[in-house]
Order: structure tokens, then C-alpha cells, then sequence
């Protein structure tokens, strides 16, 4: 049986491997995947929240965490219970460890992110301090094109981060249910747009 962090690993660069690993480990890797699913969201709900107050900051942030757990429980549940309608998998505790195991892709792409928002951040400065560039390090510049350069590679890694994710989650629900491409797809479409939905009602009182 491959570790929980072998499996991490695989989600990364191999996933039909990885899931075929925990739909063959009878819920075993639930542990490891709800390890994954906790951190990740407590980390972007971080990375979410606004620097304003101490009140709005730690408010926002327990809404963005509350909103993170939820919106990912309920796209766990509906793969589960409609999957399971639709002859797939019975077992709760795989589906949800594959749909979890997922997040590894959104630890990858937060650091991803904290270091090109860095990188811009230290351009920024330069820019609008003027900063000295002339010494051995070509690096920051403080120039314009150098800053959308950065504000480039970070829309061009939110596409890709996209991308990446939905076909992670495909190949997830694909390989636990033993579904064909098109039903998985279709699948995962509607538990987002469930999940969405509900996540929509549920910050309503918020206004977010």
C-alpha cells in the first residue's frame, strides 16, 4: 500500500496512479486526504482575507475557511451519492478521499502564487521607490514592463491552475467510479455547480 504522501506525490505526477491507489485502499488514505483538505483550506482562506481590521480580518477569515470546507463537502457528497446512483463506487470513504486528495493541486498553485506575488512585490516597490538597480543582482528592476511581466505569469498560471484542477478532479471521479471520460466530466460539472449554489445561499447574509 503506497504512504499518504506517496499518494500526494502521484496526484501531482501521476494521478490516474494515485487514484487507482486509493480506490484500491478500502478508505484507508481518508486520514491522509482530510489532512490535505483542512490545510489547504485553511491556507487560501489566509491567503483570501483582507488586511484591513483585526475585527474584518478574522471575520473574513472565518467565512472564507467556513466557505472552503463547505463548497469542497458538498462537491464530495454529490460525486458520491450521484456517482453511486449512476453505478459507481459505493464507498463514501474512497470517493471523498480522491475528491480530497485533490487539493494537493491548490497547495501546489498557493505557492505558486505567494512566490509571484513576492517577485511583483518587490518590483512594485522598486517602481514606486525608485530603487537602486545598478548593482550586481539584476533583480528588481522597479520597471513597469517587469511588473506586468509578473501580473502575466500569475493570470497565466490562474488559467492553467484551472485547468489542471478540473482535470485532476475528471481523472479522480473517472478512476474510483469506473466511469468513461464524458460521465465523469458531466459529473463533476454538476457538483460544482451544486456546490457553487450553494455556497451562493450560504454567504448571502454576508454579502460577499
Amino acid at each position: 500500500m503506497l504512504s499518504g504522501m506517496g499518494v500526494a506525490i502521484r496526484v501531482i505526477t501521476a494521478p490516474n496512479s494515485a487514484f487507482a491507489h486509493i480506490r484500491d485502499g478500502d478508505g484507508g488514505y481518508l486520514g491522509w486526504s482530510v489532512g490535505i483538505f483542512v490545510f489547504s483550506s485553511v491556507l487560501w482562506s489566509f491567503l483570501a482575507a483582507p488586511l484591513d481590521t483585526d475585527y474584518e480580518y478574522w471575520g473574513a477569515l472565518a467565512v472564507n475557511l467556513g466557505m472552503s470546507l463547505l463548497v469542497n463537502l458538498v462537491f464530495a457528497a454529490v460525486i458520491h451519492l450521484v456517482g453511486r446512483r449512476l453505478g459507481g463506487n459505493n464507498m463514501w470513504r474512497t470517493v471523498f478521499s480522491a475528491v480530497f486528495y485533490t487539493n494537493v493541486i491548490a497547495l501546489v498553485f498557493a505557492l505558486f502564487a505567494v512566490l509571484v506575488l513576492l517577485a511583483g512585490g518587490v518590483s512594485l516597490w522598486a517602481l514606486l521607490t525608485n530603487a537602486d538597480s545598478s548593482g550586481p543582482y539584476p533583480w528588481p528592476t522597479g520597471d513597469l514592463f517587469e511588473l506586468l511581466g509578473y501580473l502575466a505569469v500569475l493570470v497565466a498560471g490562474i488559467i492553467a491552475f484551472v485547468v489542471w484542477v478540473a482535470v485532476v478532479l475528471v481523472k479522480a471521479v473517472k478512476t474510483v467510479n469506473g466511469f468513461g471520460t464524458a460521465k465523469a466530466f458531466g459529473l463533476v460539472v454538476l457538483a460544482m455547480a451544486v456546490a457553487l449554489a450553494v455556497s451562493s445561499i450560504a454567504t448571502a447574509p454576508f454579502n460577499l
